[in-house]
C-alpha cells in the first residue's frame, strides 16, 4: 500500500482527471515537459509536505497533506500574447482551484475518501518570465488535505 500522501495524489489527480476530462492530468513528482515543448494544458499533481498538526482526542491526532497542482499551457499564435489568453487561464486555474478544495463535491469525497479539504492557496497565479521568454503560462496552488487518524 502507498504512503497516505501518494494515495491521496493519486485520488486527487483522479478526481481531476474525471471533472476535467478534456485536459491532461498526472500525478508526478516532476513537471516532466520541458517548457519549450509544451503544446498543450497539462496539469500536474504531487505530493506535499504532510504533518501531525494537533491532537483530536487523547487516541486520535488530525493529520494534515498537502497536495501541488501546477497547471501549464503555451500560446502558440506569432505575435503578442494577449491578456484575454491569460485571462482564460487564470479562470481555469481558478475552477480547478474551486473544485480541489471544495468539501462539498461528492465525485471529490469518493476519491478522497475520509480527507478533507482544509486549506487552499494559489501560490503563483501565474510566471510573468515563463510567459514572456517562452509564452508558456504556468500557475500553481496547494490544498491541504485533513484526515483523523
Amino acid at each position: 500500500m502507498p504512503a497516505r500522501i501518494v494515495a491521496l495524489a493519486d485520488a486527487v489527480a483522479s478526481a481531476i482527471a474525471a471533472r476535467f476530462p478534456d485536459e491532461t492530468v498526472t500525478r508526478s513528482y516532476l513537471d516532466e515537459a520541458e517548457l519549450s515543448e509544451i503544446t498543450g494544458r497539462m496539469i500536474y499533481v504531487h505530493p506535499g509536505p504532510w504533518a501531525e498538526v494537533e491532537p483530536a482526542t487523547r487516541e486520535q491526532k488530525w493529520r494534515d497533506f498537502t497536495i501541488e497542482v501546477v497547471i501549464r499551457d503555451r500560446h502558440t499564435a506569432a505575435g503578442t500574447l494577449p491578456d484575454s489568453w491569460v485571462d482564460d487561464r487564470m479562470a481555469f486555474v481558478e475552477e480547478v482551484w474551486a473544485f480541489a478544495g471544495d468539501e462539498r463535491d461528492a465525485a471529490l469525497g469518493e476519491a478522497i475518501g475520509d480527507a478533507i479539504p482544509n486549506a487552499t492557496e494559489v501560490t503563483v497565479p501565474y510566471e510573468p518570465d515563463y510567459l514572456r521568454d517562452f509564452k508558456v503560462f504556468q500557475a500553481e496552488f496547494t490544498v491541504t488535505y485533513r484526515e483523523l487518524k
